[in-house]
This record gives C-alpha cells, structure tokens and sequence, in this order.
C-alpha cells in the first residue's frame, strides 16, 4: 500500500486507483458511442432532413408546413427516445450514450426547424444560435432523463439480487431444518 501525503491527509492510491476503473467502468466505449450516434441519431436525422427540409433543394416533401414539420421533429425524437432507451435497458450501451444521443438530436432537429424560421443560411449566426439553444434544451432533458434510467435499472438489478439472496437462505434454512 503506498500512502501520498502526510499521515494526516494520507490516500491510499489502490483506493484511488479503484475509483477510477469503477468511473470507467460506467462509460461506453468511444467506438460503439459512435457507432450508437450514428446509427440512433444521426442516420434517422439525416434522412429526415433530407427527406423533408427547405434547405434541399432536392427534398422529397419540401413543402410541407412548418407546425407540421415540428410534429414530425416531435415523433422523431420520440422514435430516437424510445430506441435509445431500449438499446440501454438490453444492455448494448451505458447510460452515458443517452445524453449523447439525445443532445446530437436536439442539435439536429434545431438545425432543421431554424431553416423553417429563416430561409436559406443568409441568417448562419442565428440559426446557430437557435441551435445553441436547442443544445442547452437537450442537455437539460437528457441528463436527468439519463439519471433517472440509470438509478431504474440499478434498483431492479439491487432488488433482485436481494431477493434471490432471501431465496437462497429460506432454501438453506430449509435444508438445516431437514438434517
């Protein structure tokens, strides 16, 4: 054990050291982040814009009108939502990826209702500045969100874990009774 410091304020660096795998632990790995980004946000974003955005000159529904653009914005990060969601309670990625994934679709989706409010990119400054805006609005729902999942799941793992012990020992007391 080595021991930094005077004994007074004495840290163990194993302990340390611990910490810190267990911090790692908890994240997923840069690559499959990445490849989930792609795949969850940024693919089904894409083809959205492209499908239906006044910024293309080739889209295939560029006229549709702007509340009706924002309902589909709505189903869109509801269909990420739910999927990010899913992939995270199987077990394909961690908890971090959601905040990830669904602050890559605030900013998005700013980029794309911001071409309904000001046509064209003359207005390049505000239109990222809307999509700021859309970034702090995705941060503030993705973190909680992320938390709320995350300490979910840990409680249903703790609960059963508990009471596949309390089984065990009724088993085993069972079984002490018997002899």
């Amino acid at each position: 054990m080595v021991i930094i410091g005077n004994a007074k304020q004495g840290i163990d660096v194993s302990e340390k050291v611990n910490k810190r795998l267990e911090f790692h632990k908890e994240k997923t790995i840069f690559y499959k982040s990445l490849i989930f980004l792609f795949l969850e946000s940024f693919l089904l974003c894409l083809t959205f814009w492209l499908l239906t955005s006044p910024d293309v000159s080739f889209a295939v529904w560029p006229n549709i009108q702007a509340g009706a653009a924002i309902g589909y914005c709505f189903a869109l990060f509801f269909i990420i939502l739910s999927l990010t969601i899913f992939t995270y309670v199987i077990g394909l990625h961690n908890h971090d990826q959601i905040i990830y994934n669904l602050s890559l679709t605030f900013v998005l989706l700013g980029l794309y209702v911001s071409g309904y409010v000001w046509d064209g990119w003359d207005n390049v400054f505000y239109r990222l500045l809307m999509t700021l805006g859309f970034l702090f609005l995705g941060v503030i729902v993705s973190v909680p969100l992320s938390l709320v999942l995350k300490n979910q799941i840990e409680y249903r793992k703790s609960k059963k874990i508990i009471n596949n012990n309390k089984e065990k020992n009724t088993i085993n007391s069972e079984e002490k009774l018997e002899k």
